[in-house]
């Protein structure tokens, strides 16, 4: 029984542990020629649309 209650404690420390974060968030942001792109995240994909010549 006293090993039970080990694997019980451990557990409990594993899940005390345990990391529950969000994940980040992905973004797209859209760029035309003309607009100044805004500050960026590491977690921001920046597309620039140009004019078609």
């Amino acid at each position: 029984m006293r090993l039970g209650r080990e694997i019980e404690r451990l557990r409990q420390r594993v899940h005390k542990l345990s990391i529950e974060e969000d994940p980040p968030n992905l973004r797209m942001v859209i760029v035309k020629d003309e607009e100044t792109p805004q500050e960026l995240s590491a977690w921001d994909l920046r597309v620039k649309v140009e004019r078609k010549k």
